[in-house]
């Protein structure tokens, strides 16, 4: 009978055949129980996934499902006679797998060999991957020797002997406080610092500078910059037009909530859903910030509702990644191919993020492509704050010396609220000619229309002759007569501003007592024009469409017949004249009512505007809140998240291959089935959603939490893949480790601090960095952590360095984006004409974090180290190696302009020596040797010597040939790869 066969790849797998006997695995009673999840699953991922999995898996052959044990490729409990392990060794005379690429290793085909010896088992607790599996406390591993400061050694120590690696002697003073200062704080310690951590002897030392670094306000710089990345900040908006946004405010957040120790249940709760929280603070809402850093397209022709959809899909990706450590943007277009999500576990989240806000006047009547704008918020900075504070309490005393007018003139009260109920009677006189001081050309119609023609100036000034009717009269109106293409003002806008205004009777002067208007700008104020002041006056923006009345009351009744009004328009924007208008005289005792909708509700308001005293208090009061007003509206904006009001269930549609124009079945929202349930029975949205991440029970996210923190100390983590906890993802290097770290991080309240003070306090990371050769041939990347960490420092990190290390550092923390010099022409692509205005002062020099960030236009050094764009989540940088980075460090005006200062500092040392010693120690942290001082000494010399042959040179670098010696040898240090190495 001929043998059943099965084929692999593009090689045949034969089983049944009579083979000679393999070597059989260890079987000793205490050989270690293979784990599938831990051990066979990582190794299968890594060789056999990328021809052995998906939907059309080569031979038919899926090995990334757990069934494929009950296969004939897989002889329980036998291994040599395991078709699997046959091919894995390349027996039969066929090809040894994966085919075409180095074989496996005898050590991992004998952990699969152990595994099928055992009885290939999957149990239902283990068919889950690692990562989807709650993390445990584990055992801490007891070690014969007196290495180590903490658990986190027992755990590193234990892979290093297994690996029969020994760990590395503790770093040198100077190099370990240099590393963790670059750790903690992201600035090297000056060498005032260094000296000062030398000369204490105590026996806590270290922790002593550990808690003060912890302590520092430039710690939540330090870790906000990473986070940044993660939460994709920007000061613009993205895609081509890529316009300004003001996002700062929640940048300055996540800079507090660092500095502060938020624990991180809290940070992730504020910033998915400060705003749903009871009470919600304004900094609860600022928080929100994370979800509205999405880019947002404003491209002509776009479809709002479609660019609506892709903001959310973001905000799921996103979101994912950073708590999830998961790739479900796999499943926007179907069920991931490699993880348990499926396309309606995507959608789920989806419903979850798409029930915001996104109208700021809450009419949801409107079409979709009508209006999308979602929702901002101002917020007043404490020094503004103060002033407002001082404004609101002056506020509250006018307010009560109101009170007590009404209750002083309750019988006057009483007369002038019959005479409220009757319309106030005006008058339109009979206007005998309007002449413009600025060469206008008024003209009156019969109607006694006055409407102003011809020349516009910049300012004008009608002189207007009225016949009076007999009688007594007490007050004057200006009204504003706008019709279809006739506005009432003269400028573009169809605006005007009111400034002055006059009145004589047969010669005499009138004088007025109070003046009010039914509509006023925002942030103008009529009773002004009654002293002069031509900052304000009366002015009408934005509504154009309307009449609108100027009513001024005279201080005594007038009589006479010929009058001349007078009406000025001199403020600061040209052409704010007025167009059409006429003009009304009354008799009336309250002629200020006509401006006024009198109504049961504010007679009282009336009452006091019409009173002479009141209307002193009134105008005191209406400073106030103008005062008020401009603080508030000259506050910062904060872009925030706000959840639109539902009832029930939110639900959102699946989109047939992700396409938005393709939506399908509705699903509720909800969260990814193969992790555990929320807790409660309370509909699922953003806050709840927020709740079940850092529920403890979780067992994503204390994990990736730690592991990225793990990497910023390691330049990798415990899972390499940072954004990626899945099947398709490295497996942990160390996972007892890794989910001891997670489990600490859970049991102490979520305490960041404490997670960071844990890793810098470990001998594993106090190690010196110095490899042997024994490691760097058994672990060239250092995986087993044999020896300290070692890598180049990130963009920011580099120009915060050479700012510090030169004494320019502005160390103001928080604020307004800033913009230091960039080479010209690189804001000159973008099409929408916004300039990089090079900052002033001080501000060039602060820290990396506060450098205005262009999505299609990197600060040009940032991106030249790998800083990425922002456009989408990004939860770790890949280290590149150009020579362009060289070029930059060189050539650059900003570090030349460090070089320069700390060329300076060396100079003021007094002589070669200690200066070289001096800018030696503040580049490196540590003292020169006698070799690296004559090199530098030689060095200056040259260019001592090179710059005196050629003055002109020397006059580029500095004002003199010495100060341009000492600034190339600053650039030197500057350039070391010491300098900008973290080791």
């Amino acid at each position: 009978m001929r043998s059943a066969s099965i084929g692999i790849g593009v090689g045949i797998l034969t089983v049944g055949l009579v083979v000679p006997a393999l070597p059989q695995g260890n079987t000793k009673k205490d050989t270690k129980v293979v784990s599938y999840a831990n051990d066979v699953a990582p190794i299968l991922k890594s060789y056999c996934y990328s021809c052995h999995s998906g939907a059309e898996p080569a031979a038919d052959l899926n090995l990334a499902k757990t069934d494929f044990t009950k296969s004939d490729v897989i002889k329980l409990g036998d291994p040599e006679h395991s078709t699997l392990i046959r091919r894995m060794k390349g027996l039969d005379g066929l090809p040894s797998m994966p085919q075409g690429f180095k074989p496996l290793e005898a050590a991992k085909i004998q952990v699969i060999a152990d595994w099928i010896k055992q009885g290939a088992k999957v149990d239902k607790t283990l068919e889950k991957h690692w990562s989807y599996l709650a993390p445990v406390m584990p055992e801490i591993p007891q070690s014969m020797t007196k290495w180590g400061a903490n658990a986190i050694d027992a755990f590193t120590l234990e892979k290093m002997t297994e690996q029969k690696l020994k760990p590395s002697p503790e770093a040198s003073k100077e190099m370990l406080c240099r590393r963790v200062y670059l750790d903690l704080i992201g600035l090297p310690p000056t060498v005032a610092e260094v000296d000062a951590y030398l000369s204490d002897k105590s026996p806590n030392a270290y922790e002593k500078l550990v808690d003060k670094l912890l302590a520092s306000k430039h710690f939540g710089e330090r870790q906000a910059r990473g986070w940044l990345d993660i939460a994709r900040y920007a000061d613009t908006n993205g895609y081509e037009a890529d316009r300004i946004r003001n996002a700062y405010l929640y940048r300055d957040w996540v800079i507090d909530a660092f500095n502060q120790n938020m624990p991180y249940d809290r940070f992730t709760v504020e910033q998915l859903a400060g705003d749903m929280l009871p009470n919600a603070t304004i900094d609860d809402k600022v928080a929100t910030g994370f979800n509205r850093n999405s880019m947002f397209n404003e491209e002509g022709g776009v479809d709002p509702a479609e660019s609506f959809y892709n903001v959310v899909i973001d905000r799921v990706t996103t979101t994912s990644t950073t708590w999830l450590g998961t790739t479900m943007q796999c499943s926007r277009c179907h069920d991931h191919k490699f993880d348990p999500f499926t396309q309606k576990d995507f959608y789920k989240l989806y419903a979850i993020f798409s029930n915001v806000q996104y109208r700021r006047d809450g009419d949801y009547s409107k079409s979709f492509s009508e209006h999308w704008i979602e929702p901002e918020m101002r917020v007043m900075q404490p020094q503004e704050k103060a002033k407002y504070d001082v404004a609101t309490a002056e506020l509250a005393t006018l307010e009560k010396q109101r009170a007590q007018i009404m209750a002083d003139n309750a019988d006057d009260y009483a007369q002038w609220s019959k005479a409220a109920a009757q319309p106030v009677p005006f008058v339109t006189p009979k206007v005998e000619s309007v002449v413009s001081d600025a060469g206008s050309s008024p003209t009156v119609a019969e109607d006694q229309l006055i409407e102003v023609g011809g020349k516009n100036p910049d300012n004008d000034q009608y002189q207007i002759t009225l016949d009076l009717p007999k009688g007594d009269l007490n007050g004057l109106c200006v009204r504003t007569v706008p019709a279809k293409g006739k506005p009432q003002g003269r400028a573009s806008s169809e605006n005007f501003v009111l400034t002055d205004i006059g009145l004589t009777v047969d010669g005499q002067k009138v004088r007025f007592a109070q003046a009010k208007a039914d509509f006023v700008q925002d942030g103008y104020n009529v009773r002004k024009l009654l002293n002069g002041d031509r900052a304000s006056g009366w002015a009408v923006a934005p509504n154009y469409a309307d009449d609108h009345c100027l009513v001024v009351q005279f201080e005594k009744p007038i009589a006479g017949n010929k009058a001349v009004l007078t009406l000025g328009f001199h403020s600061k924007w040209k052409n704010h004249n007025i167009a059409r208008f006429r003009v009304g005289v009354t008799p009336s005792k309250y002629p200020l009512l006509d401006t006024m909708k009198v109504t049961d509700q504010n007679r009282t308001d009336a009452y006091i505007a019409t009173s002479p005293v009141g209307y002193v208090l009134d105008e005191k009061i209406e400073d106030v809140k103008n005062k008020m007003g401009i603080l508030e509206s000259e506050s910062p904006v904060a872009l925030v998240m706000e959840e639109k009001p539902t009832t029930g269930k939110i639900t959102a549609p699946v989109h047939h291959r992700g396409e938005f124009l393709s939506p399908g079945d509705l699903v509720e929202a909800g969260t990814p089935a193969v992790l555990p349930k929320p807790e409660g029975n309370a509909n699922m949205n953003r806050l709840e959603f927020a709740k079940w991440l850092v529920n403890g029970k979780n067992p994503l996210t204390a994990r990736v939490e730690v592991n990225r923190i793990w990497e910023q100390y390691f330049g990798r983590g415990i899972v390499e893949t940072l954004d990626d906890f899945g099947t398709q993802g490295s497996p942990p290097t160390n996972q007892k480790l890794l989910d001891y770290l997670a489990v600490k991080f859970v049991q102490s309240g979520w305490d960041m601090k404490a997670i960071h003070k844990m890793i810098v306090m470990s001998a594993t990371y106090r190690q010196s960095s110095a490899a042997t050769a024994d490691a760097m041939e058994k672990d060239p990347t250092n995986v087993y952590l044999s020896h300290g960490p070692r890598f180049r420092m990130e963009a920011e990190m580099i120009r915060d360095s050479a700012l510090t290390i030169s004494g320019l550092l502005n160390a103001k923390v928080g604020g307004p984006s800033v913009m230091p010099y960039q080479p010209p022409g690189i804001w000159d692509s973008p099409y929408n004409g916004e300039q990089w205005m090079e900052s002033s002062g001080d501000d060039r020099y602060r820290r990396g974090i506060y450098v205005f960030t262009k999505r299609t236009a990197m600060y040009p050094t940032f991106a030249t180290f790998d800083s990425g764009t922002r456009e989408s989540c990004m939860v770790r940088r890949i280290r590149t190696n150009s020579p362009l980075q060289a070029l930059a460090l060189l050539n650059d005006k900003a570090y030349l302009e460090a070089a320069k200062a700390l060329g300076q500092e060396m100079l003021a040392k007094g002589s070669l020596t200690k200066g070289i010693t001096f800018g030696f120690r503040a580049a490196t942290s540590r003292r020169p040797t006698t070799q690296e001082i004559a090199v530098l000494e030689k060095a200056f010399n040259q260019f001592e010597s090179q710059y005196t042959k050629d003055p002109g040179q020397a006059k580029k670098l500095g004002k003199d040939v010495n100060e341009a010696a000492w600034t190339m040898v600053g650039n030197i240090l500057l350039n070391l790869d010491e300098t900008i190495t973290k080791e």
